[in-house]
């Protein structure tokens, strides 16, 4: 049997082809992070690696990167550094077989796929080596372990194993990577590094502090190197922390990056007809980029009248205002000389490509001051949606927005829950192109998903919800027990853009009282948005000044109107006739000519 598997790993071979070099940009979306971000990033990077079984890595994967390069018929044993044959495999004292240097009982992931194959934490190891190391925590101290074939270089006491000096920073890259390529995404584990030992069977490894300490006294070597590129030829991802050790040092090690990269635009929107919003890749400069002669617009608007850095407390972006924009036109904005905070100046020329369209948010509520116009009914049970601040268990461990969220449970309640949030009303045929977008959060299981959320045209506004019709509107709900924030975007409700009446409810439903047949659910931050479409409101504050031979008419401006009507007449019952007007700047209108009569009647529409 074992020669077979031999055979079969040389055929095998035969069509992986291998890499000497990182990719080129594979580590591009990661340039100049730090902490949390640096981690989210290369996990992004990478993720969804190609999977193989657990035989595979006994037949071929592990005979291929773990090979002796002295030797192709053996592999290099991890923690001894012996050389064994290949053909060795099996259950012997002197055997070796597979060590899943990130314990498998951290998380109780078995041989599965991808956590107990993922060839970059699996290495061969004598038989007996492994036995002794079992599940242990990485840590220094205890006694030399000797082995029946000799000294192994390792120690170990009851709750620690301590690997031998030359591979210690391999061990504590292969930690590292874990910690990082499983973060709880699609279904996997959240395999997090910690300072602690005895952390079995939590999906935690230590002791991080003696593996940092372990990854700086032992850098990569050749040896470590070719065997990334090897397990990289079979699963297509790399251990980022083999092609860029100081990535250890600027997530773990509290160091952050020299920056040698220029700010660059992230995005340009039009929030009004007269506001640009600049988003730059990172925060800028205050001189550089309040500087207008740095903006550039075409179409006629030319530089910005003002630039504000740090809109919404975000100093990454800046708010310029302009000249009245005009819808469907693609306009060019044009930004030089603007640097971020290490005096990097952006590409010269640098430009970004926007319109404007007059999307109005007509509900955007984060529950800081209230329920606002949001309502609850209780149907059932004792439990219901409450509106706190609380991030304790079992509640959200942190909030999106602000400091207060809606939050549903009904562990514990006197019966079944269905309990329900339910939005204002909304006019809807005033907008085209409706869309609603919110943060959910959830936690705990049940044998349903426990939330839906609804829309009635028929909710008369008050009283018992299940009295009216409601409709599902697809949503795509985070996945049970993820405990994590989850920002739906957009959510499509062009079906009901002719609807006068409108209402969003969310219906929290639980099968039972208890442990699995209760979920915890939150909502935060409703947003509700659209382009006007209907007939807009008249203007308000309509104000007229006369002189000899100017009459002066100012209002305050309407949310999207592209242009704005005046009529006038002598009779107020008459017909009213169209005023020439030479000009419009900021919602006021100047108009010359000669004034007849004793009266004039005017009236102001708002046109899109």
């Amino acid at each position: 049997m074992l020669k077979k598997y031999i055979i079969f790993f040389f055929i095998i071979v035969g069509f992986i082809p291998l890499f000497s070099d990182i990719p080129p940009g594979y580590y591009d979306s990661a340039q100049g992070l730090s902490g949390d971000s640096l981690k989210a990033a290369l996990n992004d990077i990478i993720q969804d690696h190609i999977e193989h079984s657990y035989n595979a890595l006994r037949d071929y994967i592990l005979p291929d990167t773990d090979e002796d390069p002295d030797n192709p018929d053996n592999v290099i044993l991890l923690y001894t550094g012996w050389s064994r044959p290949k053909d060795e495999f099996g259950g012997g004292v002197s055997d070796w077989n597979r060590e899943h240097v990130w314990a498998k009982s951290h998380g109780d992931f078995d041989n599965d796929r991808p956590c107990g194959t993922d060839a970059h934490h699996i290495r061969p190891t004598d038989v007996s080596v492994n036995s002794a190391r079992s599940n242990l925590d990485f840590d220094n101290g205890g006694t030399e372990y000797i082995d029946g074939d000799g000294p192994t270089g390792c120690y170990c006491d009851e709750d620690s194993w301590e690997a031998r000096d030359a591979v210690k920073g391999d061990v504590a890259r292969m930690i590292f990577y874990m910690s990082v390529r499983y973060e709880g995404e699609n279904g996997e584990l959240d395999l997090e590094v910690v300072d602690a030992v005895e952390t079995s069977p939590a999906p935690e490894h230590g002791k991080l502090s003696t593996l940092y300490q372990w990854h700086l006294d032992d850098p990569p070597d050749d040896w470590e190197n070719s065997r990334n590129d090897k397990v990289y030829s079979f699963q297509n991802n790399r251990n980022p922390f083999i092609d860029h050790p100081e990535y250890v040092n600027y997530i773990w090690g509290g160091e952050t990056p020299e920056d040698i990269f220029p700010p660059t635009i992230s995005n340009v929107t039009a929030l009004t007809s007269n506001t640009i919003l600049v988003d730059f890749s990172e925060n800028v400069d205050e001189t550089t980029s309040e500087t207008i002669s740095n903006y550039s617009i075409n179409n006629g608007i030319g530089n910005p009248g003002s630039a504000v850095q740090g809109y919404e407390g975000d100093n990454s972006k800046v708010l310029l205002t302009v000249n009245t924009l005009s819808t469907d036109i693609t306009y060019t904005i044009t930004i030089n000389n603007v640097e971020d905070l290490n005096n990097n100046i952006i590409e010269e020329n640098s430009q970004a490509y926007f319109e404007f369209s007059y999307i109005v948010e007509f509900i955007n509520e984060s529950f800081e001051t209230g329920l606002g116009e949001w309502t609850t009914y209780n149907k059932a049970s004792n439990k219901d949606w409450e509106r706190t601040n609380y991030a304790g268990s079992p509640y959200p461990s942190s909030v999106p927005d602000g400091s207060f969220y809606m939050y549903v449970n009904n562990y514990y309640g006197s019966a079944s829950g269905n309990d329900w949030l339910i939005s204002p009303c909304v006019n809807l045929s005033l907008y085209t192109s409706p869309t609603m977008s919110f943060y959910l959060w959830t936690n705990y299981g049940d044998t349903i998903p426990g939330l839906e959320v609804k829309a009635s045209v028929e909710y008369p506004g008050s009283g018992d919800p299940t009295s009216s019709t409601w409709q599902t509107v697809t949503v795509d709900l985070p996945l049970p027990g993820s405990d994590t924030w989850e920002w739906k975007e957009d959510i499509d409700l062009s079906a009901y853009t002719n609807e006068t009446q409108l209402y969003i409810a969310f219906h929290y439903i639980s099968t039972g009282t208890g442990a699995g047949s209760t979920t915890a659910w939150a909502v935060d931050k409703f947003v509700m948005k659209g382009l006007p479409g209907g007939p807009l409101p008249t203007p308000e504050n309509v104000n007229i000044v006369v002189s000899e031979s100017t009459i002066t008419i100012s209002w305050d401006e309407v949310t999207g109107a592209t242009s704005y009507k005046i009529y006038s007449s002598a009779d107020p019952y008459a017909n009213f006739s169209s005023w020439d007007f030479i000009g419009s700047v900021s919602g006021v209108t100047l108009w010359n000519g000669s004034v007849t009569g004793n009266k004039r009647f005017f009236v102001v529409t708002a046109e899109q």
